[in-house]
């Protein structure tokens, strides 16, 4: 019998629909150029892993299955910080949710583009006692994370899904960009749905202003001014190479911020140090010694990025060139702000400045990196100095190897000594052709990760898996504490089933480090700050991952550096430091 088609139905607009509502987020993912979604699985989010795994069979995205959900956000974190694409991780509801909020705030925080899936209960199920309802009229994981994301959103009928996921896209890109989340019930997931009216690439098209005012104001005050310094941020991204290159033009020093060291060559010769936490007295001279500028490009002013709030810093001399607003809040003493896009900003300003060399003497041309190493002298039986283990990766890390340094003093170690050599010479990174791409706040070109603002232990273990996930050659080396470690250790299972090149370095003082040492600073006895002695290796060879134990600079000494740093799989050293040794924190008084 011959179905008959009634005229009404003929008049109907016919959809034909071929993927359920979660392949239609992993198509959408694949049209962006994301490679990997970082999560945990769980019943209400089980249609996305399904939906990924039929992604991976034709080539497209993947899961890879973190072992703890904030380790899943991390992993973002680093992915989207080596790539400049968006990160994304996802997350089943109730605990789940929960879970996440530590790596969403960090990357809410640190302004890290991620796009946040979770999970629901049925949605006729909400409010009648679902398991793990976290819907309104349960936990409310859309409340709890608000305060914390850039977008947040439950979808609610399949027809919602390409408003609401170009919204979150759109939000976690824009400036101040950030963490998205989309919290859809596990019935929706299910539901087929239509192709989307416009490709997802389309939204991210970049603006670029060349012309914008107070701009001349800022040229009139440079080509016044005797001295100059400039300063780079996190914020500048690729757009670093064109601020060194206004430096260059104008024979002047420039620092870094603590999380920007990565973006510039530390052993070009203008380069004065970073200022703030893990920062250097040279840069912080240079700044007391009054110069007439203080040209700030991508740079928060927060605590640690302004030494504790330094007066040498946040002055009426500071002039702040950014893409955000919000970042002004923290200057009201500046004598001028200009608003635009940083590599738009500081490429109009070099062809307008020209060769703007100036009859004061510029910084001293250096042959050594600032700020390498130098350990006082010590016995082969004694515990390894930190600066001695940045030295070592300083001396046999390869040109494109990243650097990921944890909370606390990990961090005030790799910031104040390490310093890796760039693929390029210190002229030619500063004169490079600038990137057709958008500049903007991408770090993908950073030898050195750290987070400066809302730093948890253990964020540098994901993150680095994250990196590592990315790259497609060079090592990715993990500098992390024995406090750190113990917390999120579980991720270096990961590492072994993706089988990537990491180089996960404990420093192991047994105990909390900084928190020992601030209270030092403070006077106050040391309290609650001891951990038990672990063997680390141990603990990684149990997972079938090459370990190293190092207890004094004799074995130290003796690691094989180029063959660990040229594996295709993950190793861990386990490295006895000097519990003594007091880090380069730079905070002023707390």
């Amino acid at each position: 019998m011959v179905p008959t088609v009634t005229a009404a139905q003929a008049r109907m607009p016919q959809v034909v629909a071929t993927e359920s509502l979660a392949d239609r987020i992993v198509s959408g993912l694949s049209e962006l150029g994301v490679e990997y979604v970082f999560g945990v699985p769980g019943a209400a989010i089980d249609p996305l892993f399904h939906a990924l795994a039929r992604s991976e069979e034709k080539g497209g995205p993947r899961a890879v299955l973190a072992r703890h959900e904030a380790g899943a956000v991390f992993m973002a974190d680093g992915y989207a910080r080596e790539t400049g694409r968006l990160g994304v991780a996802c997350a089943t509801t109730g605990p789940g949710i929960t879970n996440l909020i530590t790596g969403v705030a960090c990357a809410y925080a640190n302004e890290i583009p991620l796009l946040v899936i979770s999970g629901q209960p049925a949605l006729a199920l909400h409010g009648r006692g679902a398991f793990q309802d976290s819907s309104c009229a349960g936990i409310d994981a859309i409340a709890m994370l608000r305060p914390c994301t850039r977008y947040d959103t439950m979808v609610t009928h399949p027809d919602q899904l390409e408003s609401k996921l170009k919204a979150a896209i759109l939000r976690a890109q824009q400036s101040p960009r950030g963490p998205a989340h989309i919290s859809i019930p596990v019935d929706l997931l299910r539901q087929p749905v239509s192709s989307l009216a416009q490709p997802l690439p389309a939204l991210l098209g970049a603006r670029s202003v060349d012309a914008l005012p107070g701009l001349d104001r800022l040229l009139e005050e440079i080509r016044a001014a005797a001295s100059v310094v400039w300063i780079i941020g996190s914020g500048c991204g690729r757009a670093a190479e064109s601020v060194v290159a206004l430096a260059e033009a104008t024979a002047s020093p420039f620092i870094t911020a603590p999380n920007a060291k990565g973006l510039i060559d530390p052993r070009h010769p203008l380069f004065a140090g970073v200022f703030g936490f893990g920062g250097h007295a040279e840069a912080t001279r240079l700044l007391e010694h009054g110069p007439d500028l203080l040209l700030a490009f991508g740079t928060r002013l927060t605590e640690w990025n302004t030494g504790g709030g330094s007066r040498a810093l946040l002055n009426e001399r500071l002039v702040l060139v950014d893409d955000c607003e919000e970042h002004f809040l923290h200057a009201p003493m500046a004598r001028l702000q200009v608003k635009g896009d940083i590599g738009a900003v500081a490429r109009t300003m070099r062809r307008a400045l020209g060769e703007v060399v100036r009859e004061r003497s510029a910084v001293a041309r250096r042959s050594a990196a600032f700020g390498e190493a130098t350990d006082h002298p010590r016995d082969s039986g004694d515990p390894v100095g930190h600066a001695e283990v940045c030295a070592a990766l300083s001396q046999h890390c390869p040109p494109g190897a990243r650097v990921v340094a944890d909370a606390g003093t990990a961090t005030a170690w790799a910031v104040h000594c390490l310093s890796i050599r760039n693929r390029r010479s210190p002229l030619r990174l500063a004169s490079a052709e600038p990137s057709s791409q958008p500049e903007r706040r991408t770090r993908h070109r950073s030898w050195l990760q750290v987070t400066t603002d809302f730093s948890p232990m253990g964020w540098a273990i994901g993150a680095s898996i994250g990196m590592a996930r990315a790259r497609q050659d060079g090592p990715v080396i993990c500098l992390t504490g024995d406090g750190s470690y113990l917390l999120s250790s579980q991720e270096l299972s990961v590492a072994r089933s993706e089988n990537l090149p990491l180089i996960l370095i404990v420093l192991n003082d047994a105990a909390y480090g900084m928190v020992r040492h601030l209270q030092r600073r403070a006077g106050l006895p040391e309290t609650a700050v001891a951990l038990p002695p672990v063997d680390f290796a141990m603990q990684a060879r149990s997972l079938g991952i090459e370990a190293f134990r190092v207890r004094d600079r004799l074995s130290f000494h003796g690691l094989p550096w180029p063959e660990l740093l040229s594996r295709h799989q993950p190793t861990l050293v386990d490295i006895h430091v000097d519990p003594e040794e007091a880090p380069p924190i730079n905070l002023g008084a707390r």
